[in-house]
């Protein structure tokens, strides 16, 4: 963990334009997917813990369920990209039927790459959801997704979640971006 944090440091120094998304929004279901199939945007890789489920909840309510499936309908490539390990996915697995790439080691690239490849799609065509910006607004930002910023669905987080929340309030504060004031650069 002290590498990615490190690795983190270093690529705020270079490059704090990589920490913003295209879209900032208050969670998955105030996203317009319709507009996203419009930009051609053909996959949508979530983060799970703290986007799709809070992060110490094994379940998913019907919402959740609800928007999966017409997701499925709408064709949409559906993967779930997570630092976590195997066992907090496989009751999810099971219900929707989805890839699960897990110990991502998010902000770093090549997990990001490697959806590219397998799916020979283009990153332009992919879009990143999740709740942090120092892992996944970061990590798909420098392969050229486009990126969407949810507000994470609890506020309880894990010890380095917690220290990035707050570089991320400290980053928010000097670029003027208030919590709440949600954006899209369509």
């Amino acid at each position: 963990m002290i590498e990615v944090l490190f690795y983190v440091t270093m690529e705020l120094v270079r490059r704090v334009k990589n920490l913003f998304p295209k879209m900032y929004k208050k969670d998955i279901y105030h996203i317009p997917y319709g507009e996203l199939k419009k930009k051609n945007i053909k996959c949508l890789v979530f983060d799970f813990d703290n986007t799709l489920v809070p992060s110490f909840q094994k379940d998913w309510n019907q919402k959740l369920e609800q928007l999966m499936e017409k997701l499925d309908k709408q064709n949409f490539i559906i993967i779930i990209l997570s630092n976590n390990t195997k066992k907090r996915f496989l009751q999810f697995q099971k219900k929707f039927n989805i890839r699960i790439i897990t110990l991502a080691v998010k902000p770093l690239p090549f997990r990001f790459k490697k959806i590219c490849k397998e799916y020979h799609l283009k990153a332009c065509e992919i879009a990143m959801i999740g709740d942090q910006m120092f892992t996944d607004v970061l990590g798909a930002n420098k392969v050229g997704m486009y990126t969407i910023l949810v507000d994470p669905l609890e506020k309880k987080d894990l010890r380095i979640t917690s220290l990035n929340r707050k570089l991320e309030q400290w980053i928010k504060k000097k670029y003027h971006w208030k919590d709440g004031e949600y954006f899209e650069k369509m």
